[in-house]
């Protein structure tokens, strides 16, 4: 008996530490998240990720949003404005530099299959290809890349980018606004399940194009 009251103090005792670190972490990363510097990090993020960055930038507009809900709009605006100039950097490397680099970051993702039907598509349902690809996990910079490289009509695809892209970070972030209390005790008590949640959609959207396309 006294053997299993010790075990379970220890382990309640564990329980309690790993909680402290990840509501620490929580706090460092809250932190940085309300830094003048974070809006223009998000930019970044949001820019990189239309052509070469693996990583989204949602769960940064998450923390920001939580940190300061009145700036949901804003964000979501801008990084709708900068993943769109991403995406048309995306779409040039298809467009004028496919064999070189744009095949380079395809094959780095592991994508050349998926390239080919891809881009027949893109021929056909252009437009909608774009706007609802830009609604899911999937990767945008396969997609912007690819439609670069099946020469899809440049201004389809910049309106497209704009719908899809813009329906995606308006609805988050006004996702992230509505909850923002619940939100910010979430991540304040299972910052570690989070990550790992955000780590696993990035990889879901990764496997997601392989089987789609």
């Amino acid at each position: 008996m006294p053997v299993t009251v010790a075990k379970n103090v220890l382990s309640r005792g564990n329980h309690d530490i790993k909680e402290k670190k990840m509501q620490s972490l929580y706090a460092k990363i809250k932190t940085y998240s309300t830094h003048p510097q974070a809006f223009w990090i998000l930019m970044l993020m949001s820019f990189l990720e239309s052509f070469i960055f693996p990583i989204p930038p949602d769960i940064l507009m998450a923390l920001m949003i939580v940190a300061k809900r009145d700036s949901a709009l804003k964000l979501a605006f801008w990084a709708t404005v900068f993943s769109c100039l991403g995406g048309i950097v995306g779409y040039s490397i298809g467009y004028f530099l496919y064999q070189t680099v744009g095949v380079f970051i395809i094959e780095t993702y592991g994508y050349q299959q998926a390239a080919l039907g891809f881009q027949e598509i893109a021929k056909s349902w252009g437009f909608w290809v774009i706007a609802l690809k830009s609604l899911t996990p999937i990767p945008f910079k396969v997609v912007t890349i690819l439609a670069g490289a099946a020469s899809m009509d440049f201004q389809a695809f910049i309106f497209a980018c704009f719908i899809g892209r813009g329906t995606r970070f308006f609805i988050f972030a006004m996702l992230c606004w509505y909850f923002g209390p619940q939100l910010d005790d979430i991540f304040k008590r299972r910052m570690g399940l989070v990550l790992i949640i955000m780590l696993g959609i990035i990889v879901f959207g990764f496997w997601l194009i392989k089987v789609i396309l």
